[in-house]
């Protein structure tokens, strides 16, 4: 059992730092958040290692409503506290993603309470390009 344990968490520890490479097509992208996105402290790393400038690249076709509410959970859970600017770079970058518009459309209801609420967290903090944020969100 003990040689088992080991096993399995060397091949943990293997597959994070492999997942946390930086993700250059969507189905890279993909293929590392299917594994990360129930670890909010992992799913944060590797958000943050993402430009924010190279989302509308990434996700050229669209984003998905499950991947849209996995991230907007992890900026609620994690980067409101640990780093609202990133926060914003993220959302922002999230709004220069083609048919953002039509997932925010079938985002259910909580979901854009949770994304007022972030938003609510942000606004009073006097961060950088948050109006554009808040504009496009709003």
């Amino acid at each position: 059992r003990e040689v088992a344990a080991a096993a399995r968490k060397a091949v943990e520890v293997r597959m994070a730092s492999t997942e946390l490479e930086v993700p250059k097509t969507s189905v890279e992208f993909m293929r590392s958040w299917k594994r990360i996105k129930g670890d909010p402290a992992t799913l944060y790393t590797f958000l943050k290692r993402i430009p924010p400038s190279s989302l509308p690249t990434l996700f050229r076709a669209e984003l998905e409503e499950e991947v849209f509410v996995s991230i907007l959970g992890n900026v609620e859970s994690e980067f409101v506290t640990a780093d609202p600017q990133g926060a914003v770079d993220l959302l922002l970058g999230l709004t220069k993603v083609r048919g953002i518009s039509m997932t925010l459309r079938f985002v259910g209801t909580k979901e854009k309470a949770q994304l007022a609420a972030v938003l609510d967290s942000l606004r009073s903090q006097g961060l950088t390009n948050f109006s554009a944020v808040d504009a496009a969100f709003s």
